[in-house]
């Protein structure tokens, strides 16, 4: 590291001055958007320069969006990042670059509902055999590995169960079997944790939710070191799912404040979590910040915080409808990680796509319910879900 840069180690230091691929010349505070297809390379012609100029087309590359990239690549403690239009384009374009037609891929059951419908629906159509497991038992693991798995895909926590996989076995695991190991981070933010360190090969996100933090913006991106993320971007410029400038410098802005909300969605989250744990009409309650949940300790070894999404189950019998339409605060909907707490019923909205046996068998029921704990005032939020158990 460089003198003047020897001060830039703590988190929300590196978020906010950790790049500056993009400031050029003029030095402004805020970087730049570069709203623009292409770039002018004629400085070859003329003999200025001897080296293919970074950015010709924006599919390939732009410096607003470089920006973001090398940001999101340094707090995930990693070299290189490609972002993509969206979250689920980083995952297929992720796979459709490192995998080809005889290749299997090993992932757990119980990952996010839009990845089952891809590994389930589309990938098997280029040839792409998936095997869905309970990655949290490493033998299960080591028994479904073949001659032709290529890579081990993963969440940790998933999504909306709250399991968690030990990230250090399942790398240790892979690269005994010489395999490729990518993890979907979108739960916990490169604030909570950083898989990379524990050997993980890739780490992907949906950016939309903690990065952006403010619900305007949809993008992913994949982190890894630079000889790893090369390989998805040559692809990818073939694939075109490539995130727009604009789009880039609404994550940038996310990321100035990303410490300071990550740190408030942790606290109301526990906090949450807690009371949830004291209703008689909760039957359970999953937050790996609690004791109560299965993988607490191997939660304390590899995350920094817990985030802040909450999932609970109503007792059998109780009108879920009912008790949702009675929260004033949470918006039900979709998605996660804003500045607005939302609620859910995975069992009808995030995976609604996944069969109904597999529901069944990860324990996704028409009474579980996800929160994504929002910057609110716990106490109103606490209050409010207090009435609405009044009501049910």
């Amino acid at each position: 590291m460089s003198e003047e840069k020897k001060f830039i180690r703590g988190f929300a230091t590196r978020a906010i001055h950790g790049s500056d691929v993009a400031k050029g010349e003029h030095a402004p505070i805020s970087t730049p958007i570069y709203q623009t297809t292409t770039f002018d390379v004629k400085r070859v012609l003329k003999g200025e320069t001897k080296v293919r100029p970074e950015f010709i087309y924006t599919r390939g590359g732009n410096p607003t969006t470089r920006e973001f990239e090398q940001k999101i690549a340094n707090l995930e403690h990693t070299e290189k990042g490609f972002a993509f239009a969206s979250g689920m384009g980083a995952i297929s374009g992720t796979i459709l670059s490192l995998l080809k037609s005889g290749d299997e891929l090993i992932t757990d059951h119980e990952v996010y509902g839009g990845t089952w419908s891809l590994f389930t629906h589309y990938i098997k159509n280029y040839g792409i055999k998936v095997h869905f497991i309970n990655m949290a038992d490493e033998t299960q693991i080591e028994d479904t590995i073949t001659e032709n798995t290529r890579m081990l895909y993963t969440e940790s926590p998933m999504n909306p169960t709250l399991k968690l996989v030990d990230l250090k076995r399942v790398a240790e695991i892979a690269k005994e079997h010489d395999l490729i190991t990518v993890i979907d981070n979108t739960f916990c933010s490169p604030y909570n944790q950083t898989p990379i360190d524990f050997g993980i090969d890739y780490v992907i996100h949906s950016c939309t939710k903690y990065i952006g933090g403010h619900g305007d913006a949809l993008g992913g991106i994949t982190v890894g070191t630079s000889k790893n993320v090369i390989k998805i971007m040559s692809e990818s410029m073939d694939l075109g799912s490539t995130l727009s400038p604009f789009n880039a410098w609404l994550f940038l802005r996310g990321l100035k404040t990303l410490e300071i909300r990550m740190e408030r969605h942790n606290a109301n989250a526990l906090e949450l979590a807690q009371f949830l744990e004291t209703k008689d009409k909760v039957e359970r309650v999953l937050y790996p910040g609690l004791p109560t949940h299965p993988q607490y300790e191997l939660a304390k070894t590899q995350m920094n915080g817990n985030s802040g999404i909450v999932t609970f189950y109503l007792k059998k019998g109780s009108n879920v409808t009912n008790f949702i339409k009675n929260l004033e605060i949470p918006a039900y909907t979709v998605s996660l990680g804003d500045a607005e707490t939302f609620i859910e019923d995975p069992f009808s909205l995030t995976h609604f796509s996944v069969a109904r046996k597999v529901k069944k068998a990860i324990g996704i029921t028409k009474y579980m319910l996800r929160v994504s704990v929002g910057l609110e005032n716990i106490e109103d939020l606490i209050d409010d879900f207090q009435s609405a158990f009044n009501q049910i």
